[in-house]
């Protein structure tokens, strides 16, 4: 998505009329996980909405990800818009924490899981 605003789905017909699209606003959000400060391991963070859908980010190369790499206990998730989401983070140890964080779209938020 273009820097602040998250991802839309749509169908296009091409050729076809012109699509209006409006993108949701998107902000920052930092998970952080004091029990893996200190490691080494590189885990990973999903998100999901209420309805169980992960929500997607496009990598550099316009790839969807559904997961952000944590490491030494923090991760960034770059563009995350308005909503409820219930925070995963599963270790390759097996380790796995979870937290509900609250986002508004506009303000960098953070939460961090116990």
């Amino acid at each position: 998505g273009a820097a602040g605003g998250g991802l839309v789905r749509l169908t296009a017909t091409v050729p076809g009329p012109p699509l209006d699209v409006t993108f949701p606003d998107a902000a920052p959000l930092h998970v952080q996980v004091p029990a893996i400060a200190e490691s080494n391991l590189v885990g990973s963070v999903v998100l999901y909405a209420p309805g169980g859908q992960s929500l997607e980010s496009l990598t550099p190369l316009g790839q969807l990800e559904t997961r952000e790499e944590i490491v030494g206990g923090r991760a960034t998730l770059g563009a995350v818009p308005a909503g409820a989401w219930n925070v995963q983070v599963e270790m390759p140890d097996g380790r796995r924490w979870s937290a509900m964080a609250v986002t508004d779209g506009r303000q960098e938020s953070v939460v961090q899981l116990e």
